[in-house]
């Protein structure tokens, strides 16, 4: 016999750390990215105001401006040799003091899409708030109303959980079960959170519980449900000794679809009646959210929770048949 009779995956890929594909800090593309942007629509006065406001805060000297020869200059050493933080707080005060100037509001939201995309593209899990609908649609004033805030979205616990799910999607016998996270997951960074996202979350979890329930097992009939198959991991103890985990599983797994659902009948009414409505859906708790919102807050939540509890499916399923 001169080759295996089965899929090896190689030692290699099997023990290589996956790539994060959320970065927790600036990375060298950003900033510089970051620096092409601001440069460009900021003037001297601004770049050094904001500067000012950072430096009377920590009543110290930072990289860069207090050296360079131009403000251009300053903030190109700025960006690229201080902390995170600090540079994400510059930002802040720049992007306050530009939406405080007198631009013309086409110009302030073309800046507002270009910082988004150029966050998305990074892979930084920062939102900014206001939204950019408010910020385009309202003539926004932050002295008038709040400041614009950058807020963190996600935590270490979801980095962890991205990157144990990909390191299961490299294995071949899990790939194609779980490769519906992964185009959630893209539709998120596209800022995409619409019903093709939540229908891929549910189809993740239906694939795995029925590989782990049926094509594993057989715990289960041709072509149960989601439902069916947790009932039946329950049943066969495999939530033990946490079973308060079913109930859990049960809710996000409930909530996805209800949520699919009823985006599809709300996105099947516009379609009759030919309008582009903003379209507006019933979180689990009953609270009501307009799609944006959800984009933000809501969707990221899922993609978390959904990556534990994939992990932790697969996982256990794979101690148990050893």
């Amino acid at each position: 016999m001169g080759r295996l009779p089965f899929d090896l995956e190689p030692f290699t890929k099997r023990n290589t750390p996956s790539d994060s594909r959320i970065n927790t800090e600036f990375t060298e593309e950003c900033r510089g990215r970051l620096y092409r942007l601001f440069g460009t629509e900021a003037t001297d006065r601004e770049l050094t105001g904001a500067y000012t406001e950072l430096e009377q805060e920590y009543i110290r000297e930072f990289t860069g401006f207090g050296k360079a020869h131009n403000a251009d200059q300053a903030l190109l050493e700025f960006l690229h040799n201080e902390d995170h933080e600090y540079v994400l707080e510059y930002i802040e005060y720049l992007y306050n003091i530009l939406w405080s100037s007198n631009r013309d509001r086409r110009t302030l939201v073309k800046i507002d899409s270009r910082l988004r995309r150029i966050l998305r593209d990074c892979r930084m899990l920062l939102q900014i708030k206001p939204d950019h609908e408010t910020l385009a649609n309202y003539g926004y004033e932050p002295y008038k109303y709040e400041p614009i805030r950058f807020e963190i979205i996600g935590s270490e616990a979801l980095l962890n959980a991205d990157s144990d799910i990909q390191k299961i999607a490299e294995s071949s016998q899990w790939r194609e079960a779980v490769e519906p996270y992964n185009v959630a997951w893209e539709r998120y960074q596209e800022d995409e959170v619409d019903l093709i996202l939540f229908k891929q979350l549910n189809l993740v979890l239906e694939n795995v519980m029925y590989k782990i329930c049926k094509e594993d097992n057989n715990w289960v009939d041709d072509g149960a449900g989601l439902g069916t198959c947790l009932n039946a991991m329950k049943e066969e103890g495999f939530f033990e000794p946490n079973n308060e985990l079913y109930g859990e599983w049960s809710q996000i797994g409930s909530g996805i679809n209800n949520i699919s659902e009823q985006i599809e009948e709300i996105e099947s009414e516009l379609e009759k009646v030919g309008n582009g409505v903003k379209i507006g859906v019933q979180k689990p708790n009953g609270d009501k959210h307009r799609h944006g919102e959800i984009s933000e807050d809501y969707a990221i939540m899922l993609l978390h929770q959904v990556a534990a509890f994939l992990t932790f499916a697969i996982q256990r399923h794979e101690s148990m048949s050893q």
